[in-house]
């Protein structure tokens, strides 16, 4: 066969592949959009048989006694709400106090059909839903707007992770469409939103049973949906006024700084970073997302922020790789991308992606400027978009949103 006629193959067998891969994507990002598509999915959950997994029997919450010695408290410092842009567009309709009471043992149908509950209720939970879209929902609501606002509004009412993406990739700054073009309005929309998750940590706190933290989600954009997202956390309801997105805040040290700025008085925070393993190496690199160099004096701000890393959460494993050398087998655990080849490349793993090398890099930086800015705390979370805080038992596993990820049939396809 002539060099013409293989590559006539070879382009044929591209070209099938290619439209396979399309296929296959369109399928992941179409959504159930009519009743009777939800109907269908939850006539699924309906058949599915519960009883495949042993159930153990839900327990009522400890109280335990102050402990001079300390106590050991479980909870979830990564969740999301309807007020995520992300989650309503996956299905969500559960509000923060929903999330807050399935935290402390209620137990809700999500609107796949699929049951969600704990075996025993949390210790302490913090909403962290994302700043970036605070407001929006909220504008929507407003009877009176333009023909373009209510376009875009309508959007958010259709299942949809292709019209995630669209949302998602528009750039650095605010789609003001639903604000009437007004960034001031936009503004108060957006501490409208704030006051709401306060307002919610403070009706279900329960002092000495349950704790609630006010908090949200900073998260910027990377390119092929990585991310450098990190959530802030407050002791207190003693807070700044205003949430910081990453559209008032474009690098970590932009944010530190602005929270030190104004997280005054009473006023204590914390950063916790997550998703390491998709940060395309930024997360230890010592540069900021826009590829400045870390200073002496950022390297301390990042010590004073940020205790705690999420290491492990729904979207993986960000502890250590096998492709770099770890003779520890179980760090192939959880992986999805491989080793990057080369400077420059998304979509696989740095070296500065995993913990375990962030903290050999933290020991360096201690023999260079003084001090250990990545002597950190180790968590894992959940990143649920489904409102259900600690819901990680193999029996009642439901994915992390709604319909992206249920019924069983669909989460054991996408594997």
């Amino acid at each position: 066969m002539g060099w013409k006629k293989w590559a006539g193959v070879l382009f044929a067998i591209v070209v099938v592949v290619s439209a396979y891969r399309l296929a296959q994507i369109g399928s992941q990002l179409m959504l159930p959009q009519s009743e009777e598509d939800i109907a269908e999915v939850n006539a699924a959950a309906e058949a599915q048989n519960e009883e495949a997994f042993y159930r153990p029997e839900r327990k009522p919450a400890i109280i335990q006694k102050a402990n001079p010695l300390n106590n050991v408290f479980f909870g979830d410092l990564h969740i999301h709400t309807n007020a995520s842009v992300d989650a309503y567009l996956f299905g969500n309709r559960f509000d923060m106090d929903t999330a807050y009471q399935v935290a402390k043992g209620r137990s809700v149908v999500l609107r796949s059909g699929e049951r969600a509950e704990l075996t025993r209720p949390l210790d302490f939970a913090a909403l962290t839903d994302h700043a970036e879209g605070f407001g929006l929902r909220l504008a929507c609501l407003e009877t009176e707007k333009s023909e373009e606002a209510q376009e875009v509004c309508n959007k958010f009412d259709r299942a949809s992770l292709s019209i995630f993406l669209e949302l998602r990739n528009r750039g650095p700054r605010r789609d003001l469409t639903v604000f009437n073009n007004d960034s001031a309005i936009e503004r108060e929309y957006s501490a409208s939103t704030w006051q709401l998750v306060q307002a919610s940590a403070e009706r279900n706190y329960e002092p000495g049973k349950f704790t609630t933290f006010a908090g949200y989600e900073y998260s910027p954009v990377l390119p092929d949906r990585g991310k450098h997202h990190r959530n802030i956390i407050f002791r207190s309801l003693d807070t700044p006024k205003y949430a910081i997105s990453s559209f008032d805040a474009a690098s970590e040290i932009d944010l530190w700084k602005e929270l030190e700025a104004t997280c005054t008085n009473e006023c204590e925070f914390l950063t916790i970073p997550h998703n390491l393993n998709k940060t395309w190496g930024l997360a230890f690199s010592g540069k900021t997302i826009d590829g400045a160099a870390y200073t002496e004096d950022d390297w301390k701000l990042r010590e004073r922020s940020e205790p705690l890393v999420e290491m492990f959460q729904i979207k993986g494993n960000s502890e250590c790789s096998v492709a770099f050398g770890a003779g520890d087998e179980e760090c192939g655990y959880e992986q999805f991308f491989p080793e990057c080849e080369e400077e420059g490349q998304t979509s696989c793993i740095y070296p500065t992606s995993m913990m375990r090398d962030g903290l050999q890099i933290g020991l360096a930086l201690e023999d260079q400027i003084g001090i250990n800015p990545l002597k950190v705390g180790l968590i894992g979370s959940t990143d649920t978009h489904n409102s259900n805080p600690g819901d990680t038992e193999e029996w009642d596993y439901r994915g992390a949103t709604t319909f992206a990820s249920s019924p069983a049939k669909r989460r054991y396809e996408s594997t």
